[in-house]
């Protein structure tokens, strides 16, 4: 088994479960040595070697597949998935390509160095790891643990991991990937994507992290439509959506405001710019997003594509069954602490069909670091509805948790989809 130590050397193997240390092994051994580690645990339990108090449990609900494209940004997907790992039990497979770079990376963030870049180092072929990582759900109950596989590989050996990462993948339950990195364009990781998307229920993009989000999220859209893929697409910023459109659903919840939606003539949506660019060619995906929302929920159709001027404001407009002219604005602005492309404020204004006059008005706004909304609807010229309320935001973890789950492709995010191809033709 090539130069690696084997699992079964351990001295402890309860101690390595519950600590999550991770351990190096061969990535041809992988499934056998992550057997022999449980059945260590197994033995270890019976023979009583372990405190009281500190039985363990092995569980899994999902297989989630990881790909991360920049090395970088390795230690930030490990420690997302420990959280993920959390919320759903589950077999965590995580494959960083190393990008030829002169250190290769270890998974706890301390590079290896390659010893002078020798031939013999860097022709090695992949990498991998093993670790356990165990929660209790609370006081007397048994540790739940499941696992996570690391495989660090050079782009060269890339294309072919695919085979190796599917027959490490639990059987039964369902099977997600998690592209943590732009849409593939070299051959090789696009034989390598859709391998892996073959063997999948669930596939999952993070729109921010392709390198031109709204014109790749158009691809990906067209990609998978014209591809008849079987899996199930999933995008987090759409989810991390959920609260917002929530939000702007509820005050037509009552009646009286309900007539204002055939009259909606105006929409505004404030998001936080970006402070490291003067210029910015498109806004980013969350605002998009959720006036194609709009759009696609109110029968909308595109009058006039998005444009952008130099700082950051985007226009557009459509046409309804009410008004010829649908105006929509996209404006930058702030809120300490928040990412670019946060929104911040929502505003649609109505006006009767028949006449000029304003027939209402709803507003979002965010308040103080972001955590509460006030919202006010007025309807000609009446306050007819304010209030204040706390706005949570789901952390990445949880949304990444809300992607892996199974269930039918969500058609509202298709149709919004193509919304946003007529709106940035």
């Amino acid at each position: 088994m090539s130069d690696m130590s084997s699992i079964s050397s351990l001295d402890n193997p309860i101690e390595q479960v519950l600590s999550g240390r991770r351990h190096a092994v061969d990535v041809d051994a992988i499934e056998q040595e992550l057997e022999e580690l449980w059945r260590n645990v197994a033995l270890a339990q019976q023979n009583g070697d372990h405190e009281p108090g500190m039985a363990i449990s092995r569980a899994c609900t999902v297989n989630l597949i990881t790909y991360v494209g920049d090395p970088n940004r390795a230690n930030f997907v490990q420690g997302v998935l420990q959280e993920f790992i959390g919320i759903k039990p589950s077999r965590a497979i995580v494959i960083i390509n190393e990008q030829n770079t002169n250190e290769r990376n270890t998974p706890d963030g301390a590079p290896e160095n390659l010893l002078e870049n020798s031939p013999e180092n860097l022709s090695r072929g992949p990498r991998s790891w093993i670790s356990a990582h165990c929660r209790r759900p609370g006081q007397g109950w048994p540790y739940v643990c499941c696992e996570m596989i690391t495989i660090s590989s050079q782009p060269r050996d890339l294309p072919e991991l695919h085979s190796s990462v599917v027959s490490l993948l639990a059987t039964d339950v369902p099977v997600c990937l998690w592209w943590c990195a732009p849409l593939p364009e070299d051959p090789g990781l696009t034989h390598l994507f859709n391998r892996l998307a073959r063997a999948c229920d669930v596939v999952i993009f993070n729109t921010q992290q392709l390198r031109n989000p709204l014109q790749d999220l158009r691809t990906l859209y067209t990609t998978y439509v014209q591809g008849a893929h079987r899996y199930v697409l999933r995008e987090l910023t759409w989810l991390a959506l959920h609260g917002w459109r929530e939000l702007v659903a509820r005050p037509f919840d009552d009646a009286h405001h309900l007539s204002l939606l055939a009259n909606v003539d105006g929409v505004i949506v404030r998001y936080v710019a970006d402070p490291n660019s003067t210029q910015r060619l498109e806004p980013p995906v969350a605002p998009v997003l959720l006036v194609g929302w709009l759009a696609e929920r109110l029968d909308w159709e595109v009058a006039r594509e998005l444009r952008v001027s130099p700082h950051g404001i985007g226009t557009c407009t459509f046409k309804s069954a009410s008004h010829d002219v649908v105006s929509v604005e996209l404006l930058p602005g702030a809120l300490p602490g928040s990412e670019p492309g946060t929104i911040i404020g929502v505003e649609l204004t109505a006006r009767d069909g028949s006449s000029s006059s304003s027939a209402g008005r709803i507003r979002f706004d965010r308040l103080g670091d972001g955590s509460w909304v006030r919202s006010q609807v007025r309807v000609h010229g009446e306050v007819s509805l304010e209030r204040t309320a706390q706005f949570a935001e789901m952390d990445f973890s949880e949304l990444l948790a809300q992607g892996a789950s199974f269930g039918g492709q969500d058609a509202v995010f298709l149709r919004v989809l193509g919304k946003i191809q007529a709106l940035l033709a």
